[in-house]
C-alpha cells in the first residue's frame, strides 16, 4: 500500500534529519530538539511514527502471506527471524558507530552495548505479532496491562534511574515501545477488515489515545527519555492522526501532484533499513570530526544535514536501480 511506504519514508527522513543535526550542530532550535525532560516536542513523535507504521503494516503483510498459502507456522518463524535480525543488526550498527562518537569497538574501554532504535523495533515487531494472535478485546487488555505495569515499575526509583540513564530507555522499556507498534497493529487489522470510513476511524482511534494519554500525563508526565506510558499513548494517538492525512491524500484522494512531489518518501520507506545504516556510513568522517573538534553553528549544521539526507536518498535510489535490497 503506497501510503504505508510514504508514511514510513516520512518517519525515516525525519529521524535522519534529527540525528544529523545532532551530529553536526552545537545548538539547535526548539523545533529540532527532542527527549527534553521538561516538555513534549514534535521530535518526540518521530520514532513512534515509525513504530506505529511498522505495526500497521504487520497485518497487511500477514494477510498477504495467508492469501498466498503460507502457513501460520511459516509466518511465525518469518516474524521471529526478522525480529532477531533487527536486534543483531542494531547491536552491530551501534557497536560500529561508537568510534565516531568517541568510543571504542567492543565491550572493553569506555563503550558498552547500547539499546538502540533497531533493537526496540525488533522487540516491538515480535510483541505486536504475538498480541495480534489474540481477539480484539484481549489485545487491548494486554496493551493496557503492559502500560499499567510500567506505571507501577516507574514508582521504583532504581528502575526509573536505570531507564533514564540509558539510550532509548534501555531494554527495560522495550514493552512500552512495543505498545506503540501494537496500537499500529490494531489500526492495521481494521484496515485489512474494512476500509470504509477509515480516515474517521483513524481520527477517533488517535484522538481517544491522545485523550487517555493526556489524562494519564497529569500523574505520569509524558517523557520520551523515560518512555512513559502516557508518552506511548499520546504519541501512538498522534501517529494515527498523522497517518490519517497521508492515507487521505495518497489513497482516498490519490492526488497526482501530491504523490509526485512526495515520491522520495516512498524511496526512503522501501529502503528504510539501508537508509538507517547509510546515515552513519556516508558522513562517518564528518560525525567523528565534529564530535572530536567541535560542532557547527545551527545555520551551517542544518543545511549540511539536509545535504546528507539528499546524498543518502541518491544512494538508495541507485541501489534500487541495480536491484540491491537490504531486507530482513
Amino acid at each position: 500500500m503506497p501510503s504505508v511506504d510514504y508514511f514510513r519514508g516520512l518517519a525515516v527522513v525525519l529521524m535522519l534529519l534529527y540525528d544529523f543535526v545532532l551530529f553536526f550542530s552545537s545548538t539547535l532550535p526548539r523545533v529540532l530538539q527532542h527527549s527534553r525532560p521538561d516538555m513534549l516536542l514534535f521530535g518526540d513523535f518521530i520514532a513512534p511514527f515509525f513504530l506505529f507504521i511498522m505495526g500497521l503494516a504487520l497485518p497487511l503483510s500477514v494477510n498477504n502471506k495467508r492469501e498466498s498459502g503460507v502457513s501460520e507456522r511459516q509466518i511465525f518463524w518469518g516474524v521471529l527471524r526478522r525480529a532477531i535480525l533487527l536486534l543483531l543488526i542494531g547491536v552491530l550498527v551501534d557497536d560500529l558507530r561508537s568510534p565516531l562518537l568517541g568510543g571504542t569497538i567492543g565491550l572493553g574501554g569506555t563503550y558498552y552495548i547500547k539499546w538502540g532504535v533497531l533493537e526496540a523495533l525488533g522487540v516491538s515487531y515480535l510483541v505486536s505479532y504475538i498480541i495480534m494472535r489474540f481477539g480484539a478485546r484481549t489485545r487491548y487488555a494486554i496493551i493496557a496491562a503492559i502500560l499499567a505495569a510500567y506505571v507501577g515499575l516507574m514508582t521504583n526509583s532504581s528502575f526509573a534511574a536505570f531507564v533514564q540513564s540509558h539510550s532509548h530507555g534501555s531494554p527495560l522499556s522495550a514493552l512500552t515501545w512495543a505498545s506503540i507498534a501494537a496500537f499500529g497493529m490494531i489500526a492495521g487489522v481494521r484496515l485489512v477488515n474494512s476500509r470504509v470510513d477509515y480516515e474517521k476511524y483513524l481520527y477517533r482511534f488517535g484522538a481517544t489515545l491522545v485523550m487517555i494519554g493526556t489524562v494519564l500525563s497529569l500523574f505520569v508526565p509524558a517523557r520520551k527519555e523515560m518512555v512513559t506510558s502516557s508518552y506511548a499513548l499520546i504519541t501512538a494517538g498522534g501517529s494515527a492522526i498523522a497517518f490519517m492525512f497521508m492515507y487521505y491524500f495518497i489513497e482516498t484522494r490519490a492526488l497526482p501532484r501530491v504523490i509526485k512531489w512526495l515520491r522520495p518518501l516512498s524511496d526512503f520507506g522501501r529502503a528504510a533499513l539501508l537508509a538507517w545504516i547509510l546515515q552513519y556510513a556516508v558522513p562517518g568522517y564528518l560525525i567523528w570530526r565534529f564530535h572530536t573538534y567541535g560542532k557547527l553553528d545551527a545555520w551551517l549544521g542544518i543545511p549540511l544535514s539536509v545535504l546528507m539526507i539528499v546524498v543518502v536518498w541518491l544512494l538508495i535510489r541507485g541501489a534500487d536501480r541495480i536491484g540491491f535490497r537490504l531486507a530482513v
